[in-house]
């Protein structure tokens, strides 16, 4: 999983004034979200699902609040409603 710093070594390696879009995700959301779902992680877990969106991000869709729901669901092997109605039908 890239850290902060990382990021910031990446990024000096553009045009200071060049105009660009981003989004950051920290911990903070994972446990945010975790905590929505009743849902109990560790420091690495939350390590994990970063990595896990980082990695596995869709150029399409991005990183959202889904795809941190559902990397915590996979990562503590837990089946959401809705998942659980697409698998029975």
């Amino acid at each position: 999983m890239p850290t902060v710093a990382e990021q910031i070594e990446h990024l000096k390696t553009y045009d200071p004034s060049m105009p660009c879009a981003m989004a950051f995700w920290q911990p903070d959301d994972v446990k945010a979200q975790a905590r929505q779902m009743n849902v109990t992680l560790t420091d690495e877990q939350i390590g994990d699902v970063l990595y896990t969106v980082h990695s596995k991000q869709d150029c399409e869709y991005g990183i959202s609040w889904t795809t941190i729901q559902c990397a915590i669901e996979h990562l503590a092997d837990i089946t959401s409603p809705v998942h659980q109605f697409l698998a029975e039908h």
